[in-house]
């Protein structure tokens, strides 16, 4: 999908992790910057020395949210193997992702949950004018969004969001501002509603810019 944007925008990366969806822009968008959000002070150092010689990308060690200041970030672990990735600042939404459904011969006894201090800040906060933004936080999506709803107003950025289906309250925040949600699927986007999976919502306003240059991308 990031191919079909058009060139030299920013692109927020909220939820870096270790740096996959930065790659990702990068590759297909290599005229693009990047401004990435972490939460997790030791994996936001490390996306920061990976991509330290790369002027188009800058790497903030805190998260978004709908408040700013600090709080807790969970961060689950299984038979003392760390999995920062599942990290959430919701302690349910941390310690739910390790489950039979995911693991192998499960043991719940063998979870651990790690507290650590955070910070975090609200997206209206940061002023930007992207184009594009990944959301990808583990549960607190819509805290992300509500934290933002100015700059939606204001700049209607492509949003990228991980399973918008678990939680209402994101498609009764962005329908009213005109987002139409969509699936990427076999190269063309599909009109759908409240997936588990990742979807892309987009306004009138931007399907009608994308669809000038791609008129075939959209299948209704």
């Amino acid at each position: 999908m990031l191919a079909y944007f058009p060139p030299n925008q920013l692109m927020l990366d909220v939820g870096a992790n270790y740096g996959q969806s930065i790659t990702s822009m990068l590759l297909m968008r290599p005229d693009a910057s990047v401004i990435a959000y972490e939460p997790n002070a030791d994996l936001a150092n490390k996306v920061n020395r990976l991509f330290a010689a790369d002027h188009r990308v800058t790497v903030h060690a805190f998260g978004l949210s709908d408040t700013s200041g600090l709080c807790n970030l969970f961060v689950p672990s299984y038979a003392d193997y760390p999995y920062p990735g599942l990290a959430s600042l919701q302690e349910e939404d941390a310690r739910s992702w390790l489950s039979a459904d995911a693991l192998y011969v499960f043991r719940q006894h063998k979870v651990h949950v790690a507290r650590l201090k955070c910070e975090v800040q609200t997206l209206d906060a940061q002023k930007l004018n992207p184009y594009f933004i990944k959301i990808d936080v583990q549960g607190t999506e819509f805290n992300v969004l509500a934290g933002g709803r100015n700059t939606l107003v204001r700049c209607e950025p492509i949003l990228m969001i991980e399973s918008p289906g678990r939680d209402h309250r994101i498609g009764h925040l962005l329908s009213p501002l005109g987002y139409v949600e969509f699936g990427f699927e076999q190269g063309r986007l599909v009109q759908r509603q409240s997936s588990d999976m990742n979807s892309f919502f987009i306004t009138e306003a931007r399907q009608a810019e994308i669809l000038a240059c791609h008129p075939d991308l959209f299948r209704r």
